[in-house]
């Protein structure tokens, strides 16, 4: 259960600070109420909102075609605990 809240906690964090610099972003997580998560996710398939920080839960099974690149990030409790991994389509 620490991993799922961690999880949230940090797309939520990551999506506030991407936005507080002035870049239109915005995250889907697990525990939104679907409406929500799919408007998101149609604003990001429409181009009208170009960043989708999304948990990995609810990231899963996400298909849209003409992205551009896919960033795998987590950040640990330490260094040695953070994964990050870029994938250009």
């Amino acid at each position: 259960m620490a991993d799922v809240c961690f999880s949230l906690c940090q797309a939520t964090r990551v999506s506030e600070w991407l936005r507080r610099r002035g870049w239109n972003a915005r995250e889907i997580q697990g525990d939104m109420p679907q409406k929500q998560r799919t408007d998101t996710v149609a604003a990001f398939k429409a181009g009208t909102m170009p960043l989708l920080i999304a948990t990995d839960v609810a990231a899963r099974g996400l298909d849209i075609p003409g992205v551009e690149s896919v960033i795998n990030y987590r950040r640990g409790p330490g260094p040695q605990h953070s994964l990050g991994c870029v994938r250009i389509f």
